[in-house]
């Protein structure tokens, strides 16, 4: 079967690579909800702390994607990401037998750096196997890989420290890690001619470069249109509970949110590309401001699951858009720089919003901060259109 075939979207290095992705974020998922009990329960950690800490680990991984992203298109892609889940993997090992909290920063910022080397890598290694002609829709699939563990992750992890504990969990944990680190041994596609990255002398002086330029606008436009949804992201399970609404629709709204996530991403994926991006970007957006304007008013399970699909969708689709246009005009010897610019401005926006919006929510409320998200979307409209009507269907 020709490398160019559709059906070759789903080869076994794509397999391969698709399979340690869902090994990597389970453990990052898992970790996000065990490390806060751990920290708190076991070792008498604080709000604040805990706060501290996750600025800590999205400062790290922030400042480490541009290196992590040169380092991918210097090196092979499997190696960069084999390092990058040891270390993940080293530093909620290491967890498990600190004493003190000030230990905790260190293991929080050597996941940082680990986070960031095999997420860069492995995205950029799926790139290069997916035939170019279909690489937008292969991007859609391969982020299913992403989302995927977002909805048995929690259970497990909430099941897992119920039966054994936190800090046995922690081991768990890393054991996911060690699991995609051996998988990233046999990613070697490097080797077959098919999947060959053949530059020129001209090509291969911008290796040095940190940022890829082509990745810029996706990458700009992500950072705008996440830093609205980080109000209701981080903050969605104390919007719960100073709502006084149950776990049930919690955990209704969260599932919903990851089902609805995956499906935009499968249904929609092999869109990107082939359209202007405001068709799907506009329509995004849009709900991104109905969830936002409803969303205090959400009181029942239907409307915790319809709220569920709006926010699924604003994340999704503007997620899966952005990223799969920020490789596209990117050489293939610059995937990795793409990768990293573009998930620089993931973390960016994560890290800076949460500060934001929860200085905003301390002052004037759930509500009112939701309705400022709600104009940021609005702005997020006005700039897509000045940038994708000027640029046409293909740029980026």
């Amino acid at each position: 079967m020709s490398i160019n075939g559709k059906s070759d979207i789903f080869n076994r290095y794509f397999i391969l690579l698709f399979i340690t992705s869902v090994c990597f974020c389970t453990a990052t998922e898992m970790n996000n909800v065990v490390l806060p009990l751990y920290m708190t329960e076991d070792l008498g950690g604080t709000a604040a702390a805990m706060g501290l800490l996750t600025s800590v680990y999205t400062a790290v991984s922030a400042l480490s994607r541009p290196v992590n992203g040169l380092l991918t298109d210097r090196f092979p892609r499997r190696l960069v990401m084999l390092v990058g889940c040891a270390l993940y993997a080293l530093g909620i090992f290491f967890c498990g037998f600190i004493p003190v909290m000030f230990a905790a920063f260190i293991c929080r910022a050597v996941q940082g750096i680990g986070y960031s080397a095999a997420s860069t890598a492995n995205m950029a290694a799926s790139n290069d196997v997916i035939p170019h002609e279909h690489l937008n829709e292969g991007v859609g699939y391969f982020g299913i890989s992403q989302t995927l563990p977002a909805l048995f992750s929690p259970l497990l992890a909430t099941t897992l420290v119920t039966a054994i504990g936190n800090r046995s969990t922690q081991y768990v944990i890393a054991a996911f890690c060690v699991v995609a680190t051996v998988l990233s041994l046999f990613a070697n596609y490097d080797k077959k001619a098919q999947y060959a990255v053949h530059s020129n002398k001209e090509e291969k002086k911008e290796r040095g470069a940190f940022i890829e330029p082509t990745a810029l606008v996706s990458s700009l436009i992500q950072f705008g249109s996440l830093f609205c949804t980080t109000a209701i992201m981080v903050f969605i399970p104390l919007f719960f509970t100073a709502q006084e609404l149950s776990h049930a629709l919690l955990g209704a709204y969260l599932t919903t949110v990851g089902v609805a996530i995956l499906l935009f991403r499968t249904l929609l994926s092999r869109l990107v590309g082939r359209i202007n991006p405001l068709v799907l970007l506009i329509p995004a957006w849009l709900c991104g401001i109905a969830e936002c304007l409803l969303l205090p008013h959400c009181r029942t399970m239907a409307s915790c699951i319809f709220m569920g699909i709006l926010f699924g969708a604003v994340h999704g689709i503007v997620w899966m858009t952005n990223g799969s246009l920020a490789v596209n005009r990117a050489a293939p010897h610059r995937r990795g720089a793409a990768n990293g610019t573009f998930y620089l401005a993931f973390d960016a926006a994560i890290g800076i919003a949460a500060t934001v919006w929860g200085v905003c929510i301390d002052n004037v409320g759930y509500a009112n901060t939701f309705r400022l998200a709600a104009c940021g979307y609005g702005v997020m409209i006005v700039i897509g259109l000045f940038v994708y009507l000027r640029r046409g269907r293909q740029s980026a």
